[in-house]
């Protein structure tokens, strides 16, 4: 955690670990202006730690999120099996 002008940042790979959210939608909440980034430093995107409390809570889903994880390892395996066939 950096603090930059008072607020705590973290960079999308420590807010991963700490909110327990795949970085994959933590960028797609970038894109979508959900969230907003503080600055970029290099290729590291560092962001407010309240505003990511805050988009977590008000749009993030523990439930949809394992439905749609079980829904893609069930897509995977089909996939393998499918290779295996050929």
């Amino acid at each position: 955690m950096l603090k930059l002008n008072g607020r705590s940042c973290l960079t999308l790979s420590e807010a991963v670990k700490v909110f327990g959210v795949g970085i994959s939608t933590l960028i797609r909440a970038l894109r979508m202006g959900r969230l907003h980034p503080v600055t970029k430093v290099g290729k590291a995107i560092l962001v407010d730690a309240k505003e990511v409390k805050a988009w977590k809570r008000k749009y993030y889903s523990e439930s949809h999120a394992e439905r749609v994880r079980k829904r893609w390892e069930r897509w995977k395996r089909q996939k393998r099996k499918a290779r295996q066939r050929k």
